[in-house]
């Protein structure tokens, strides 16, 4: 499942709901992110994949 954090954006993938962002730690603060969103982050991650770069770094853009 998707989640995305309210307080840093952060989009990450789970099997179970967690508590905290595995990004910032912020508790209790998950939404589920846009279709736009996920697809956008899915390019993101596989554009990362093909350059083998940073992946934080090209994310923070």
């Amino acid at each position: 499942m998707w989640y995305k954090c309210k307080k840093c954006g952060f989009i990450f993938t789970r099997t179970e709901e967690p508590d905290l962002c595995v990004d910032c730690g912020a508790e209790y603060s998950l939404i589920p992110p846009t279709q736009e969103e996920i697809e956008l982050h899915k390019k993101k991650l596989e554009e990362v994949r093909k350059e083998d770069w940073n992946t934080k770094d090209y994310l923070d853009k």
